[in-house]
């Protein structure tokens, strides 16, 4: 899944009359996205059943031609640093959030120092490369964006990377004082768990089959520092098109999105 396992899906308020909202594989990539109110942390939004924000969804195979160039951002040399799948070039032409029926309210985006996206793009590339050693990625996400390039989203940043065999995704934003930790939600169907330091992660694992595919898995880590959220996802998603398939582990362990959400790095606003 591409950007971030969206938290609205995973942790969602959902108003008076509907049900808690549970995130399935099934849903996810095989039934398109219904329109639905949700609330978290006293915000109301539209909600995705069958689009997922993080980190990797769509993977086609390689075509045999290198990537161009004119993939690599010129605000962060380190892009070109990222090991990419040899021959591979970009399966992805349109954002697939335009083209969703319904339609979907799609993130608005945010002019952010470019400084400051630098700095969490290659701390990032220094980082989960490092964490999958061999590991090579995918020349664009599934939305048609640069693997590991932060991107200006809805007041803060996000951004995300995939593998032929699974992804992640990052999402960092303002953290609201009058917003409660997700682990206070009513909904809330994770674990909590307290780092050395005594603060508090939220973890959600879900699970889903594919026909005769496999299990899918995605796992989430939302860490919350004074005035940050940090959002760190990953998938085992190797492709939706034709047909959806998942299997194995997911592309990164509990423990590794522990250890990049909890990174003093990402917490950009403090």
């Amino acid at each position: 899944m591409d950007d971030f396992v969206v938290r609205e899906q995973l942790l969602a308020h959902v108003t008076q009359d509907e049900p808690p909202m549970t995130l399935t594989s099934t849903g996810l990539l095989a039934h398109g996205a219904r329109r639905r109110r949700i609330r978290i942390g006293g915000l109301t939004g539209t909600a995705l059943t069958a689009i997922a924000l993080i980190g990797v969804l769509l993977y086609a195979p390689p075509s045999g031609s290198a990537p161009p160039a004119a993939a690599l951002s010129a605000e962060a040399e380190c892009l070109a640093r990222v090991p990419l799948v040899p021959g591979a070039t970009p399966d992805i032409t349109a954002d697939p959030l335009v083209h969703m029926s319904p339609p979907v309210d799609l993130p608005t985006p945010t002019v952010v120092d470019t400084d400051l996206k630098t700095r969490v793009t290659c701390h990032l590339v220094d980082t989960v490369p490092a964490m999958l050693p061999g590991v090579r990625f995918m020349p664009v996400t599934w939305r048609g964006d640069v693997p590991f390039e932060a991107i200006g989203e809805d007041g803060g940043l996000r951004l995300s990377a995939r593998t032929p065999t699974g992804g992640f995704g990052v999402k960092i934003m303002p953290a609201k004082e009058h917003n409660p930790k997700i682990y206070e939600s009513p909904h809330f169907q994770g674990t909590v768990e307290t780092l050395p330091d005594g603060t508090k992660v939220a973890v959600v694992d879900d699970r889903g089959f594919l026909g005769g595919d496999g299990e899918s898995r995605h796992l989430l880590v939302e860490y919350i520092t004074a005035r940050t959220r940090i959002t760190v996802s990953t998938d085992n998603v190797h492709q939706v098109q034709p047909d959806p398939i998942a299997f194995g582990p997911a592309l990164l362990t509990k423990e590794q999105l522990i250890q990049l959400a909890s990174s003093p790095q990402l917490a950009v606003f403090g």
